[in-house]
């Protein structure tokens, strides 16, 4: 052997460059997610009902939560596989934020096929005297539901006297002017469904497993279900099958369910189901604000739910 063979010594082969242009799958899982998530967001404008419904509420976050291992592989992989930024990766990123953030935050309200329609059974305040709309209305900064489908036209209401909710310090239920006051039917129909066992919260608690609390809900007609929630524990008169008069009482206003502070919840929708339905716009008919005397119409709540501000409204009757 000579000595020029005995210094090169055997041969090291080099390992091959990482092929920097090549998907990876994460970033191809980010354009795709992205795509379906507009799609997804057209099949809700094309208002096709219970399927845009569930478009809305179900698959459009399902899919964004998706994104959140994507999104992790690919921060994983951009920092021990050098380079970081790369063009695939960069679209990839963009596609994940793209879906995360239209399946994440409904910032708009939900386009419904219900928006044109109008109720042939005139609606009355379900209460008597002088109560404020802590929310209700048809735009986000007077009506924190309209971001829901079955909501989207709901209205929290609560007595007031001498422009306050309560007397002392409010922290008991006994202390709002509302609390055991009697909730009237505002249309006649058939009861549909009753929940009478749910137990009031204290004041600041609320009950996630029974969201809805005590409530009724009215079939006003053929695809017309009105809702009144979180009543008072026992306090529901009426029962399944039950046919109620307009102004009839059905219960006593309480703090039941998803619920901090005593007042009433009530809404429509186009089906029994809770919560995969479209709304119906509600119109109180024949109410006083003040002294001006209100044919038909959606009194508005303020932004600031905790807050003693909204239109104050009395039944005229």
């Amino acid at each position: 052997m000579s000595e020029n063979e005995e210094q090169s010594g055997p041969e090291v082969q080099a390992e091959p460059a990482e092929d920097t242009t090549r998907w990876e799958w994460w970033a191809i899982f980010g354009v795709a997610i992205a795509i379906v998530q507009l799609a997804i967001w057209g099949l809700v404008f094309l208002r096709t009902g219970t399927l845009s419904v569930y478009a809305y509420s179900v698959a459009l976050p399902f899919v964004a939560f998706l994104t959140l291992p994507a999104m992790l592989l690919g921060l994983i992989r951009a920092l021990f596989r050098p380079p970081a930024i790369r063009k695939s990766r960069t679209i990839g990123f963009l596609g994940l934020l793209l879906a995360g953030t239209l399946g994440a935050a409904h910032t708009i309200s939900p386009p419904l096929s219900t928006e044109d329609w109008q109720s042939k059974e005139p609606y009355q305040l379900p209460f008597e005297g002088t109560w404020i709309t802590l929310a209700g209305g048809d735009h986000r900064s007077t009506n924190y539901h309209v971001i829901t489908t079955a909501w989207r036209w709901a209205y929290d209401f609560t007595k007031v006297k001498d422009g306050k909710r309560h007397q002392l310090d409010g922290i008991k239920n006994e202390d709002f002017y509302c609390f055991g006051e009697p909730i009237l039917a505002p249309v006649s129909g058939e009861v549909a469904i009753v929940e009478n066992t749910v137990p009031d919260n204290a004041v600041g608690e609320t009950n996630q497993s029974k969201p809805l609390g005590n409530f009724v809900v009215i079939k006003a007609a053929e695809g017309h279900y009105v809702y009144l929630q979180h009543m008072k524990f026992e306090s529901v008169t009426v029962r399944p099958e039950d046919t109620v008069k307009q102004g009839q009482k059905i219960g006593e206003c309480g703090n039941s369910g998803f619920s901090l502070q005593p007042h009433l919840h009530i809404h429509s929708q186009n089906t029994r189901d809770f919560p995969y339905s479209e709304g119906l716009p509600v119109r109180f008919t024949n109410y006083r604000v003040g002294d001006t005397v209100i044919e038909a119409g959606m009194p508005e709540g303020h932004a600031e739910w905790t807050e003693d501000k909204g239109t104050i409204v009395q039944p005229n009757r």
